[in-house]
C-alpha cells in the first residue's frame, strides 16, 4: 500500500497469536507470540505501552514496546467493530 502523503509504502500489517495476560484493571501483557512460519518468541518485558488511534481508518489500539532476544521491537493490539486483532509490521526491505 502507497501512502499517497509521503509516496512510499505503508508498512504491512503481519497478523500474529499472541499469548497474553489480562490483569485485574483490564490491562493486557503480551507473554509470547507466533510468527507466520511457526517460530515462537517470548517477551522478556514490556518497555512501553501506549494508545494510539486513526481517524482515517477508525481503529484504535495499543501499541507495545517490547524486548525480544536482547532487541526492541514493536506489538499491536488493533480494535476494530469491537475485534481486536495482534499484528506486528513487516519490514520493508
Amino acid at each position: 500500500m502507497v501512502d499517497s502523503n509521503t509516496q512510499r509504502l505503508a508498512p504491512e500489517k503481519v497478523y500474529i497469536a499472541v499469548l497474553a495476560t489480562c490483569l485485574e484493571d483490564g490491562t493486557v501483557i503480551p507473554r509470547s507470540f507466533e510468527w507466520e512460519d511457526g517460530n515462537r518468541y517470548n517477551i522478556k518485558r514490556v518497555i512501553h505501552m501506549q494508545s494510539l488511534s486513526s481517524l482515517r481508518h477508525g481503529e484504535k489500539g495499543i501499541r507495545y514496546k517490547v524486548l525480544i532476544r536482547n532487541r526492541e521491537r514493536y506489538i499491536f493490539l488493533e480494535e476494530y467493530n469491537n475485534l481486536r486483532r495482534w499484528y506486528v509490521e513487516r519490514r520493508q526491505n
